[in-house]
């Protein structure tokens, strides 16, 4: 997740000589620690913002969530897939028959205490972070099931991000997205215009 205990995680693999070299898929989670304004909503989350966790919408304001990513991409070099996603997912094998997959970080909040965020920050936030950090994934796999990416999302080649996003769209090798006809005309079926 986009959330500092999940990011400085992903920090930690990436300074690990062992793991730094052989992680080769990272997935984002849309999920986000819920806080309420200026009080907090769940006490889970909140516990974590006592503990000196700074909250999501800081770390992407101040720039400190793509300097964490920058960070740990630059030292992945066996990094080949970079995913989004907005949803949990049931069946592992590895976790057992009925455990439940969540991203690192949303445990520690509970169910309760996260939420959706949207996803129009995090996609151009990775892609910049990819290129920022130099490093050249073969793919790029966003799949949304409660969420859509808006043409927001794809403000990417404009002003100064275009130097850095355009290296890592030309390495890719596959680009899948979930997208719907309200991202490519800002309709939907249900509200057509």
């Amino acid at each position: 997740m986009i959330e500092e205990p999940s990011l400085q995680t992903l920090i930690d693999i990436a300074n690990h000589p062992t793991l730094s070299q052989r992680l080769t898929e990272v997935i984002i989670d849309l999920h986000g620690y819920r806080t309420g304004g200026l009080g907090f909503d769940a006490e889970p989350s909140r516990s974590l913002y006592v503990a000196g966790y700074a909250p999501r919408d800081l770390l992407i304001a101040t720039g400190q969530a793509r300097d964490m990513l920058v960070e740990a991409f630059s030292k992945l070099p066996s990094l080949e897939t970079i995913g989004l996603r907005d949803y949990d997912a049931n069946g592992r094998v590895r976790d057992g028959e009925r455990a439940r997959w969540r991203s690192y970080g949303a445990t520690f909040a509970g169910d309760n205490g996260v939420t959706l965020v949207n996803p129009d920050q995090e996609f151009p936030l990775l892609l910049q972070a990819l290129g920022l950090a130099g490093a050249k994934p073969k793919s790029i796999e966003v799949f949304l099931r409660r969420n859509h990416i808006s043409l927001n999302s794809f403000n990417v080649l404009s002003n100064r991000m275009a130097p850095v996003v355009i290296p890592v769209l030309s390495n890719l090798r596959t680009l899948m997205l979930s997208i719907t006809s309200e991202t490519l005309y800002g309709t939907s079926p249900e509200n057509p215009t």
